[in-house]
């Protein structure tokens, strides 16, 4: 009679208690694990195109997911937390977002397309001349940047030059992407170019947004020091339309080169450039010009040029055509 008086009260109490909350997240059907986060992933600007193949992560349960071609994403069976989401892609820069998860969330990530250097030159530039007597070196430097977004996207392109605490920008030029600077000597921190030979060069591309790129190190080749010296003509003479042959002294190098002409028409005091004539063979002292040139004064050098676009001119001949 006792037990059954146990049991009885037994049954009475568990027919009381309701089930108890399944808050165990190792529990599957516990509703902390059942929230789901989820959303897609666009480029920067409008109209927004789904970004595809991007990675995500999700901290601090390291898990991995990717946006489909949709640039859909999502992480599901997830507790109640605070959570980091880093949406990574190469060539765009990365975006981080801090998620309070207490219900299902959609979170959408833009992404900006990073700019990227097509095309980065240095070269330097020896010119002689009859005034200032003094020879002229330059520093002409060029570059070519793309932009995902949209070369219009690019906000600056600056250059640092470590070894001399150095840095400056380039000048955006008429075509879209295209950059450049021809520094003089006297323009740098440096009593002549040779000091520049051997140090690194670092580029970097910024886009409006505010996220940049470097470049690889980059090192200039050479100052190329002999000047060739033309022949003829000079001094103003008199040369027939159909009998121009130009010709400088042979140079002796120990690198490979090549030569280049150009030529010049003078009018009311300004000489105009028409023509470049490139490349003539190292071994060459002369170049018939093959057309006629119609009457007028005119003046024209010669320079060498190394393999990497290095120069060094001549001073200026200067004949008349009748």
């Amino acid at each position: 009679m006792r037990i059954w008086l146990i049991l009885l009260v037994l049954v009475f109490f568990a027919g009381c208690v309701s089930d108890a909350p399944r808050d165990n997240p190792l529990d599957a059907k516990s509703r902390l694990t059942s929230l789901r986060l989820e959303g897609r992933v666009f480029t920067y600007y409008q109209p927004y195109q789904p970004v595809a193949g991007a990675k995500l992560f999700l901290l601090p349960l390291n898990r991995l997911t990717e946006s489909d071609a949709d640039g859909y994403y999502a992480f599901s069976g997830l507790q109640a937390g605070i959570y980091t989401v880093i949406c990574q892609k190469n060539g765009y820069a990365s975006d981080t977002a801090q998620i309070d998860l207490t219900t299902e969330q959609t979170h959408h990530f833009h992404l900006d397309q990073l700019p990227s250097f097509e095309q980065l030159t240095l070269t330097t530039h020896h010119q002689a001349r009859w005034f200032p007597v003094e020879d002229a070196y330059y520093l002409d430097i060029k570059a070519t940047v793309s932009d995902g977004d949209g070369r219009a996207d690019i906000n600056l392109v600056d250059f640092q030059i470590p070894g001399i605490n150095y840095r400056d920008t380039l000048q955006a030029g008429s075509e879209a992407g295209s950059y450049s600077r021809l520094f003089s000597q006297e323009e740098l921190p440096v009593g002549s170019l040779e000091q520049l030979v051997g140090l690194e060069f670092v580029f970097r591309a910024t886009d409006h947004p505010g996220k940049s790129v470097y470049s690889d190190k980059h090192y200039l080749t050479r100052v190329i020091s002999p000047v060739p010296v033309v022949e003829a003509p000079v001094g103003l003479e008199t040369v027939a339309a159909d009998s121009l042959v130009f010709q400088w002294q042979k140079m002796s190098l120990n690198f490979e080169f090549s030569y280049k002409i150009q030529l010049y028409q003078i009018n009311l005091g300004l000489s105009t450039l028409i023509e470049e004539i490139a490349p003539i063979a190292a071994d060459q002292t002369s170049y018939r010009y093959p057309s006629a040139l119609p009457g007028g004064d005119y003046l024209w050098r010669v320079l060498i040029v190394d393999r990497y676009g290095n120069t060094s001119g001549s001073k200026e001949g200067v004949f008349r055509v009748p």
